[in-house]
């Protein structure tokens, strides 16, 4: 299905694209690798050697500088192009101030993203007596809700002014956010560049993260508040700040909703992409690319 000049994308799968880019020059076809986290690390040395001349795409200037720091000057042409949110379904709507202000988290419960700091900064909330809800919204896997020894500890730790709701996806985890009042990402690994904070930030809610990855890169044109990585009480201090202070929560929701507009749509996205497309086939002899992206 492929033609000459063809350019075949290859999603996070270094083994995969190193095993095609063997045969792709006889069939006139070129390799790009989308990396969205650190499998390429992982390559054994076959690998990394098929791989030298395959441009590489990276979702965050953190990950193409893990690999660059691992192999320095290795890869012939790697770029940087961000992840997206779709506005369609994550937009922002008009929020009532709330006596009792939520705080959401949206996904997988895993230990390295960090929910157990959640609810350990909120049980020093409860401690404080500083009046918040939080809710968690997802399940140890995709689309499951299969119990692990992790949920079941966070089920266990569960402070009163908490709540675990279950697997969501789509317009029920858009709706979640429109209903809450600050997102948190207590992810306790370096993200590269998680999704959940970009949604949040399409509908206009100020975001907590950990200082992390690519987190800062999320974060970079505003919108939010960095704290150290697993440590409950710099979390619950930068939330208790925004729980307590209207006037600014809603100023960095909105900064967080211009944020997304001006840098994370996906139509921006596809622009970076077709830069990268332009750039490749630069390289080569001119010759238009007859796929899409």
């Amino acid at each position: 299905r492929l033609s000459r000049g063809d350019i075949l994308y290859v999603h996070n799968r270094p083994e995969c694209a190193s095993s095609i880019a063997t045969v792709a020059g006889q069939y006139g076809v070129r390799i790009v690798l989308h990396m969205h986290n650190s499998h390429l690390l992982r390559a054994n040395r076959g690998q990394l050697a098929a791989l030298r001349e395959v441009p590489i795409v990276f979702c965050s200037n953190f990950l193409r500088e893990e690999a660059n720091a691992a192999m320095p000057n290795y890869f012939a042409r790697t770029y940087v192009v961000y992840n997206g949110a779709d506005d369609k379904k994550f937009y922002s709507v008009q929020r009532s101030r709330r006596n009792i202000p939520t705080i959401i988290f949206t996904g997988r419960l895993v230990p390295y993203k960090g929910v157990h700091v959640l609810l350990a900064a909120m049980r020093s909330l409860e401690r404080r007596r500083v009046r918040a809800r939080c809710i968690v919204v997802g399940a140890s896997g995709f689309g499951r809700n299969k119990s692990t020894r992790y949920v079941r500890q966070l089920h266990r730790m569960r402070p009163a002014n908490t709540e675990l709701l279950g697997y969501a996806s789509g317009d029920a985890v858009a709706d979640l956010l429109r209903n809450s009042d600050i997102f948190c990402c207590p992810s306790t690994w370096d993200d590269p560049f998680p999704l959940a904070p970009l949604e949040a930030m399409a509908t206009g809610l100020p975001v907590v993260a950990s200082e992390a990855g690519g987190l800062r890169e999320t974060l970079a044109y505003g919108g939010g508040v960095l704290v150290p990585r697993g440590m409950p009480e710099a979390l619950a201090g930068a939330l208790q700040m925004l729980i307590e202070d209207a006037n600014y929560r809603e100023r960095l929701g909105e900064c967080a909703r211009s944020s997304f507009q001006n840098h994370f749509l996906w139509s921006s996205v596809r622009e970076q992409y077709k830069d990268v497309i332009r750039d490749i086939e630069d390289l080569h002899d001119g010759t238009l690319w007859n796929g899409s992206v």
